[in-house]
């Protein structure tokens, strides 16, 4: 990161995180059992990472935040704390290049999430993404 925050505009971009995955399943059991509220708000509100106007991948605590009841809201966080031993981001993504859609970068917790949609255009990417151990782990019963 040292390198990349040397760097100027859209050069200047990017995340980087180091991720004990030991504690990635304790992640996925309580994802499975307390996650179950549904998702009412509006993707664009979500921290994404990709320059896509359609977005694919999020800040993984940004998105369960919604779905965890208020409760229970410090636990994922002490739990992705426990996988995330190094994180660190840029404040922006390719600033100075509109065509590639800048953005900026508000929410890092380390770990990005794919999020299942109900489009057409994602079909191959929910079957794909249903055959992931995570999935299976942290949303099959």
């Amino acid at each position: 990161m040292t390198y990349i925050n040397q760097q100027s505009g859209g050069y200047k971009s990017g995340t980087i995180s180091v991720i004990q995955t030991a504690g990635l399943q304790e992640l996925a059991q309580f994802i499975k059992t307390y996650a179950t509220g549904e998702f009412t708000g509006s993707y664009d509100n979500l921290q994404h990472f990709d320059r896509k106007n359609t977005h694919l991948f999020y800040d993984f605590q940004d998105y369960f935040s919604y779905l965890v009841p208020a409760n229970q809201q410090s636990n994922p966080e002490k739990l992705i704390a426990e996988c995330v031993i190094y994180e660190d981001h840029t404040p922006t993504f390719f600033e100075g290049y509109p065509r590639d859609n800048p953005f900026d970068i508000e929410k890092h917790c380390g770990i990005t999430t794919y999020i299942l949609k109900d489009l057409p255009e994602y079909t191959d990417m929910n079957e794909a993404y249903k055959q992931l151990a995570w999935y299976k782990a942290a949303y099959t019963h």
